[in-house]
């Protein structure tokens, strides 16, 4: 198999310099392994591989590298697995998609993968979707639940505000909305499709839904109303940091007094990194620590009560929450 790969990989063919910096032996290696069945080893080797190579390189020579890897025969087998496909397809014209999540949230019920997944397709599969960040995503839907049910238990029939909410699965986590415990729970989302998988699951609960996007929401043509928490969890790692401030005062001002907001936000450090820029074609903002903080100082401070910053037990999401007075 691996010779198979080598001799059609001269089809594309290969770029090098004198420094190595497009020997795309990392490729083939993995090719062979993964090809030949070892594709826990050769994956963890490709990961670790890119990753290191994508810290090495400067933009430009990383943008060049990426062509590489999508000419390389690779490519082909690792397309096989549909979390990783479907992120680099984009059907709903972005790679983190609410379904690609759900891939993630129920991958021990996709087993191999979805139904017509191919052997190889769904050994990457189950890799990919017990990374690290696979693991910190379902963290992040499990915190999110519980600072939701801890506001039931502080507050009367709270309000609830989801930016950018997707299918909302913490909500199917939430043991205040199964008792009749929130008030209000309110789903904003960009994608009418993802809405009405939460209309779909939710809507006897009580949960409703409204669609609009951030440039709305910037120019105020939508209004987020009030509520005792906002929450947002993905949106924030697309977004560079004058966008993000920006949204913050909008979401910190839809809050009532007393009213929390939760923002959730990747770290560098990623060892996926260089995996999902290649071979999904999935580009994040990742955020340090003082970044996060920086955000929330985008906020009129003689407004704000409490500031917290922590992570989730991978230490690969980072949740900003501030308390309004």
């Amino acid at each position: 198999m691996l010779v198979q790969g080598l001799q059609e990989h001269e089809l594309y063919g290969t770029l090098f310099d004198e420094d190595g910096l497009f020997d795309d032996s990392l490729l083939s290696e993995a090719y062979g392994k993964i090809a030949e069945g070892a594709v826990d080893e050769g994956m963890s080797q490709l990961l670790q591989g890119l990753n290191v190579r994508r810290k090495e390189s400067s933009d430009q020579e990383w943008k060049e590298f990426v062509k590489i890897c999508c000419r390389h025969p690779l490519r082909e087998l690792l397309h096989q697995d549909p979390f990783t496909y479907r992120a680099y397809s984009k059907p709903r014209g972005y790679a983190g998609d609410a379904i690609l999540m759900d891939y993630i949230y129920d991958s021990p019920s996709y087993g191999n993968g979805p139904e017509g997944t191919t052997d190889i397709g769904g050994k990457v599969f189950q890799f990919m979707t017990n990374e690290p960040s696979a693991k910190a995503v379902c963290s992040r839907r499990q915190i999110v639940a519980e600072r939701i049910d801890r506001r039931a238990a502080e507050i009367d029939q709270p309000s609830i505000l989801a930016i950018a909410a997707g299918h909302m699965r913490e909500a199917g986590l939430s043991n205040a909305l199964k008792e009749g415990r929130i008030g209000q729970w309110l789903a904003f989302d960009s994608d009418a499709l993802s809405l009405n998988e939460v209309s779909r699951c939710y809507s006897s609960l009580g949960v409703s839904t409204f669609s609009g996007t951030v440039r709305q929401i910037l120019t105020r043509k939508v209004q987020l109303g009030k509520a005792d928490f906002v929450y947002s969890t993905g949106m924030f790692d697309y977004l560079h940091q004058p966008l993000a401030k920006r949204l913050m005062q909008h979401y910190f001002d839809a809050l009532n007094p007393g009213g929390q907001l939760l923002i959730a936000n990747f770290l560098p450090g990623n060892i996926e990194l260089g995996y999902m820029e290649s071979y999904m074609d999935w580009y994040l903002v990742y955020r340090t620590p003082q970044e996060m903080l920086d955000l929330a100082m985008a906020v009129d401070q003689t407004l704000v009560q409490e500031i917290s910053l922590f992570s989730e037990e991978q230490q690969s999401v980072m949740f900003l929450q501030l308390t309004r007075k």
